[in-house]
């Protein structure tokens, strides 16, 4: 008979996972459904112990990554590449990270080698004191949101935030990322005039404002007392 030439896919289709994800290989052969072939598999020159037409990895490491093909046929498949990356932890950015009372918060998650398919959780970081941790609570509608933001409005309070991401099914998820804090000012400082640069013999004026008995202007690693 005629000697087809089989087909290698991924399952999910992405060449580029994570160590700890889980991937299928699968080997297709057109037009040879509900035949009982027998597949040989290897990935570069090794063979792998596999007679299936699936190879499926559960928990990928880096020996996992390399040029897989199958054959069941005299044919060997075309080799498809599978490159095995370290478990991504999302770097997470808050703004502003200064508020004044009441503000709205903007969180930002990200995941290196950015790629489609990805949810993300939003937390709140909880300090347990006794055992100098954090617990992490989810936030309201936190749970696998498509958006890679998530706003918090009327924040009044200084509070530390962690997000993760997730894809695929059975979902896949990153570590948490490293908590970031928004600082909530009880003190605001004007600068007058307002600008960055003053030049030499200016007159400055600092104004701060709170609801505070002593205030302090800080100039570098001087600390300058005055009472109010």
């Amino acid at each position: 008979g005629e000697t087809v030439t089989p087909t290698v896919t991924l399952q999910p289709s992405w060449t580029q996972i994570y160590s700890g994800d889980t991937v299928t290989v699968r080997c297709e052969i057109q037009g040879g459904e509900g035949a009982q072939w027998t597949y040989e598999w290897r990935r570069g020159q090794s063979n792998i112990p596999e007679t299936s037409n699936e190879y499926r990895i559960n928990s990928v490491t880096e020996s996992d990554g390399g040029g897989y093909s199958c054959r069941s046929t005299r044919k060997w498949s075309d080799i498809i590449r599978l490159t095995v990356l370290n478990k991504p932890r999302p770097v997470l950015t808050v703004s502003p990270s200064w508020l004044s009372p009441g503000a709205s918060v903007t969180l930002n998650c990200e995941v290196e080698h950015p790629s489609a398919g990805w949810s993300f959780y939003w937390y709140k970081a909880v300090p347990d004191l006794s055992e100098k941790s954090s617990s992490y609570e989810l936030l309201p509608d936190g749970s696998g949101t498509a958006q890679d933001s998530y706003i918090i409005h009327g924040q009044t309070h200084t509070a530390g935030y962690v997000c993760r991401a997730g894809r695929g099914d059975p979902e896949y998820h990153t570590d948490h990322s490293q908590p970031k804090f928004v600082w909530s000012a009880a003190a605001s400082l004007t600068v007058s005039p307002d600008r960055v640069q003053h030049f030499t013999s200016d007159s400055v004026s600092l104004t701060c404002e709170g609801n505070f008995t002593e205030w302090r202007v800080r100039n570098n690693s001087m600390w300058q007392h005055k009472q109010k």
